[in-house]
């Protein structure tokens, strides 16, 4: 695929600081090279928020930045 036939998802929340990064994470590893995945916030944190994330990665995952 080109990079001009590639899908593009978005996924947006307010902090930009948990769950829309881990479900970017997530598309990106699962959609590989065939979606270009973004996370965004309106108002992005400094830093993850933990309670969404360590759930995740205390099963073995890891969190994937996709900005």
């Amino acid at each position: 695929m080109t990079a001009a036939s590639v899908p593009t998802v978005l996924f947006v929340c307010v902090h930009n600081a948990g769950r829309s990064q881990m479900a970017a994470g997530l598309l990106a590893h699962l959609a590989g090279d065939r979606i270009a995945v973004r996370s965004a916030g309106s108002e992005p944190a400094d830093q993850l928020n933990s309670p969404d994330t360590t759930p995740a990665l205390t099963r073995g995952r890891s969190v994937l930045m996709c900005i």
